[in-house]
């Protein structure tokens, strides 16, 4: 039979996998888990057809298949495409499964559209099960989900938490529960053994997961991954980043590496422009490595983008400054001419 978990509330997802891995396994069963980004269509249905010399039935957990599956659709070569099934064949292929194998696929937050999932919805739930874990699209909601969901977990742990620390919590993880789950561990650890945590514990022990998605998209900006770049400009708005929030995060990295680029073009030390600057050693190594991947040309080409998009952000009506942002921030990446963003930022 073939499972189906997915979701954007990745914890329950992952307990879910676990307590159905472990409730298939309970009796004569044995456990494999497979990597969805790298197995081939081949591979995968050799797999499921062998039959295992220790167990009367074989669990097969894969994760990331359909993901991947579906990446290739969009946008991957004509021989990536070629190792994958369409939807109707695997679904044909779910139902050829042999009784001895349980193949669940472990997911993330797939689109409604895909259409992997539509194709299995169609056929018998005795053949194929999927199970939805979703969180609130609504940044009110998922706050107030997040919340209740934190409370929830540190209880269960024997713990309690305060009505500010619990909200301080939520927000410093961003609705990442599988990232909250281990920081929770952390506070029950650091409070014992009175195990009540107070708003000043989360600040002094967990990190603001917000800001570092925000130096992750400005790093990913500067690496030139596109694909990366709207996946974290997605996660951080759906997180109640303002577009102006990460705007100032990537400009900022793009005003660092001008000024690297003009002091090396007017023979300053690297060092003394990290002194001047108050940069770490770290800091300046980074920096130095992103450099590399721009031309003075396209330096100048993220500052106009920048510019263009502030006063877009300034005009344009407030629906419309999430896709401002992500506009931005994918030209930035990819090089673009600010051209193509004031033209349609002006329609």
């Amino acid at each position: 039979m073939l499972h189906v978990l997915y979701g954007g509330d990745e914890l329950g997802t992952a307990e879910g996998v676990a307590g159905l891995a472990a409730r298939l396994t309970a009796e004569q069963g044995t456990l494999t888990r497979l990597d969805g980004s790298s197995i081939s269509w081949v591979r995968l249905r050799e797999a499921c057809a062998a039959v295992s010399l220790f167990g009367e039935r074989q669990v097969l957990v894969v994760r990331d298949l359909l993901a991947t599956w579906s990446a290739r659709a969009e946008g991957g070569s004509t021989k990536a495409a070629g190792s994958k099934p369409t939807p109707a064949e695997f679904a044909a292929f779910a139902g050829s499964l042999p009784d001895t194998t349980e193949l669940v696929l472990h997911e993330g937050d797939l689109a409604p559209t895909n259409r992997y999932i539509k194709e299995l919805a169609g056929i018998a739930a005795a053949v194929a099960h999927s199970q939805a874990f979703q969180m609130p699209k609504d940044p009110g909601a998922r706050a107030a989900w997040t919340a209740q969901k934190l409370r929830e977990l540190i209880e269960s742990r024997g713990a309690s938490i305060e009505g500010r620390a619990v909200q301080a919590l939520a927000q410093r993880v961003g609705g990442d529960l599988l990232q909250a789950s281990q920081e929770i561990d952390k506070l029950i650890a650091f409070t014992a053994p009175l195990y009540g945590i107070t708003l000043a514990d989360v600040e002094l022990l967990v990190a603001d997961v917000s800001e570092i998605r925000a130096y992750e998209l400005a790093d990913a900006v500067t690496s030139k991954q596109a694909a990366r770049v709207v996946d974290l400009t997605d996660r951080l708005l759906a997180d109640g980043q303002a577009p102006e929030q990460l705007l100032a995060v990537v400009g900022g990295r793009i005003r660092d590496l001008s000024l690297l680029a003009s002091a090396r073009a007017e023979g300053v030390s690297s060092d003394r422009v990290a002194t001047a600057a108050g940069w770490q050693a770290w800091r300046l190594r980074q920096l130095e490595r992103s450099l590399g991947s721009f031309t003075r040309s396209e330096l100048i080409r993220a500052q106009e983008v920048l510019v263009v998009t502030d006063l877009a952000l300034k005009t344009r009506p407030t629906h419309e400054r999430s896709v401002v942002a992500l506009l931005a921030v994918l030209a930035i990446a990819q090089r673009a001419e600010p051209r193509a963003l004031t033209a349609a930022f002006a329609y």
